[in-house]
């Protein structure tokens, strides 16, 4: 089998790589389950240059973001975002924080500390134990021509994707958010998978989501579906 030329390795418990995603020169990998310190399961984020080489421990190398409390879990999903004012950026989720979730969008990457301090800004969820953040992407002309959003998953419970502006600042909280979607149904975890992508070739894109638990049965199976929406749209 093909050998590896590079091995990353996290900590115990950090399950590092679950999420990946580039920056420049940089890989920037999510452990959700890192501990930082007696916080368990804040989360982090490693940030490892590019030319890295070799079997190397994370800890000697990357610059570590940290989740702001414990059981945040830092770090689940990540997506590179557009470049719309001359920085790179990505969103990070948390998708525990506050039991509700929240979205970090972050451009510094060079100095360890805790996303709080670290980020541009923060999308916090408002329904308990809804896991905003469960899935991230960015599209453009969702909302019409010239337009850019950042759509977020909140799978769990009260199933929604939120679409959020990529300029903001400070903290935002979901409920201001004008642009959503709810579930066509209860517990079909609508939102664990967003996609964006131009399906009608009309220049603007669309938006398709996973609901792996859709069609629940009797039994408990559930058949799952995908959901596209077309572009332009309105809301709710």
């Amino acid at each position: 089998s093909e050998e590896a030329a590079t091995v990353l390795l996290g900590e115990a418990g950090d399950e590092a790589g679950s999420a990946l995603a580039a920056i420049d020169d940089l890989l920037i990998m999510g452990a959700p389950g890192h501990d930082d310190g007696d916080a368990v399961e804040a989360g982090a984020l490693y940030l490892v240059p590019l030319d890295t080489r070799g079997i190397v421990h994370l800890a000697d190398v990357a610059t570590t973001i940290v989740g702001k409390e414990e059981s945040d879990r830092l770090g689940e999903a990540l997506f590179p975002l557009p470049d719309v004012d001359g920085n790179h950026r990505v969103a990070v989720s948390a998708p525990t924080a506050g039991s509700m979730g929240s979205v970090y969008v972050l451009s510094a990457f060079s100095e360890s500390g805790s996303i709080g301090d670290a980020a541009d800004y923060v999308i916090y969820g408002e329904t308990e134990g809804g896991e905003l953040g469960s899935s991230i992407t960015a599209g453009s002309g969702m909302l019409g021509a010239g337009t850019a959003q950042l759509v977020i998953g909140n799978a769990a419970s009260g199933s929604t994707v939120w679409l959020a502006p990529l300029d903001g600042e400070g903290e935002i909280s979901v409920s201001s958010l004008d642009t959503y979607i709810v579930s066509p149904e209860s517990g079909s975890e609508f939102g664990r998978a967003v996609l964006a992508i131009d399906l009608t070739m009309d220049g603007l894109d669309d938006l398709v989501v996973g609901l792996p638990a859709f069609g629940a049965t009797y039994f408990g199976d559930s058949y799952g579906a995908t959901f596209m929406y077309e572009a332009p749209l309105s809301g709710e």
